[in-house]
């Protein structure tokens, strides 16, 4: 009889942005029969699996299951570059916003005005607002809600 060899095996999560995600991913994982235990980080966007399993991608699977990114972990993926990316976002975003704004209030009853502030408001929603649209994307996709989504039942958060 061939004994399993228990081994921690780490996974860079995506699209993670609350306690609540963290939870769902570590009931998806904890659900396999080959998982000892899991622990996501919601600050690392990771998770640390004890597993009896030598296939990563039945762990891989259970993360996307649940509406979320999944892959082996890599060393070289850098908190800094993701930080540039959201950077590049924010200044897009305010690059394209201001001129709406600008716009809005120094000629409302202009269409050209009007037409004008749609095409610049387009990148700022598609472009700067492109990780929040995804996430919501992927969440309604396996049926399930994360904090950036409104409630559906008519009340509103934080009300």
């Amino acid at each position: 009889m061939q004994q399993t060899r228990e081994r921690e095996l780490v996974l860079d999560i995506e699209g993670m942005t609350c306690a609540s995600c963290v939870t769902k991913i570590e009931k998806a994982l904890g659900e396999l029969d080959s998982v000892e235990s899991a622990a996501v980080n919601l600050a690392t966007r990771t998770a640390t699996v004890r597993t009896t399993s030598t296939q990563e991608e039945s762990l891989i699977r259970a993360v996307q299951s649940v509406g979320y990114g999944a892959r082996t972990h890599a060393d070289e993926r850098s908190a800094d570059a993701e930080e540039h990316e959201y950077l590049r976002r924010l200044v897009t975003a305010i690059a394209f916003a201001v001129p709406v704004v600008a716009l809005s209030f120094a000629l409302p009853h202009e269409p050209w005005a009007m037409r004008l502030a749609w095409a610049l408001a387009t990148p700022v929603q598609f472009y700067a607002g492109w990780p929040f649209l995804r996430g919501a994307a992927r969440a309604a996709r396996h049926r399930t809600t994360t904090m950036d989504h409104p409630r559906v039942d008519g009340v509103a958060r934080g009300v």
